[in-house]
């Protein structure tokens, strides 16, 4: 399997419905982002070391899909739980040189992982430092660079944390999954209105690790 075939089964499948989507899995090399000798392309998620998984493709087609009407170009996303780089990526292939993409990752050696890939997947972007990569954790997100039209939390919250939407945009969204590590989980999304309520949809059931500690993270076992 290759790019263009893995794309090619979520077109088939109605994961990827928009030209938007389906341009910019193309675009950027999930290869990049995976350990060596591992199959980049199956829709399986793949560990990357230090409890950490990058997920199935499916998943960031789900993501784009359902964050795409805010990722216009010039827009600002928060990443949460980055890892090795690959949402970063697919974010700041659609914002563009005009947009910015924090990510926050724990865990120094994925960070720095994120900063090479990064700069060899889409090296004019990165030069153009549409990227940020902030080593820290990420419960109280990062204000210096609030508001943001996007956030995305990549790993389970019981509970989304507050400080992280006062740091949504009006008429921003942020997707996350919500629910306990051994309970069902449900993709969560979070609009916010001009007033500053949100409204809060729950979506498709999913299973993803915890958002947690660097310390937690270390010691989880799966």
């Amino acid at each position: 399997m290759n790019l263009n075939s893995m794309v090619d089964v979520l077109v088939h499948n109605n994961v990827i419905e928009s030209d938007i989507v389906e341009q910019t899995m193309r675009k950027v090399d999930r290869k990049t982002f995976v350990p060596n000798l591992v199959e980049p392309y199956e829709d399986a998620p793949i560990p990357c070391g230090f409890n950490a998984t990058i997920s199935a493709p499916h998943i960031y087609g789900i993501f784009l899909e359902l964050l795409k009407d805010h990722l216009q170009p010039g827009a600002s996303v928060l990443d949460l739980g980055g890892g090795t780089g690959y949402s970063s990526a697919l974010f700041g292939s659609i914002v563009g040189k005009k947009g910015k993409v924090v990510s926050i990752e724990h865990i120094p050696e994925l960070s720095n992982l994120a900063r090479s890939n990064l700069e060899k997947e889409l090296p004019k972007l990165w030069k153009s430092n549409v990227f940020e990569i902030l080593e820290m954790d990420g419960f109280n997100g990062y204000p210096k660079l609030a508001p943001y039209d996007v956030i995305l939390i990549g790993a389970a919250c019981e509970k989304i944390p507050k400080s992280l939407l006062l740091q949504l945009k009006p008429w921003g969204r942020l997707l996350s999954p919500v629910g306990p590590q051994d309970k069902s989980q449900y993709l969560t999304i979070v609009d916010k209105l001009p007033d500053g309520t949100v409204n809060i949809t729950r979506g498709t059931k999913v299973k993803f690790t915890p958002f947690t500690s660097k310390e937690e993270q270390l010691s989880l076992r799966y």
